[in-house]
């Protein structure tokens, strides 16, 4: 397993939510966790864009609660919508492999 402080921990966890082998909450936590809190990673800068894009606009946003996502549909989101963002980043990091090191290279080949 990766460390909280290792990037390729938040790649990880990435694909594991992706591939349905951990929940939203526990990707959110450890996302939150990891990015938000620890911070301080090397990120290319295209990698920090992804992940920030992903913090700010779908982990920021969920909510297991169908009565926050009722209440405030424009500002919540589900399940489905975590992983529409995740899968979308995902992409986007899949389409800067090259140059990129070995262990993200062999990360984001076990998503589907």
């Amino acid at each position: 397993m990766y460390k909280k402080n290792d990037k390729n921990r938040i790649f990880f966890y990435m694909c594991l939510f992706s591939i349905g082998k951990i929940t939203a909450k526990e990707f959110c936590d450890d996302f939150y966790e990891c990015y938000d809190i620890l911070g301080e990673m090397d990120f290319t800068q295209q990698e920090d864009e992804v992940l920030n894009n992903l913090s700010n606009s779908y982990v920021a946003r969920y909510t297991p609660y169908e009565s926050d996502r009722t209440q405030f549909p424009d500002t919540f989101i589900d399940d489905i919508g975590l992983k529409k963002g995740v899968d979308m980043a995902i992409t986007l990091l899949k389409s800067s492999l090259k140059g990129v090191a070995q262990d993200m290279q062999e990360i984001l080949s076990l998503c589907k």
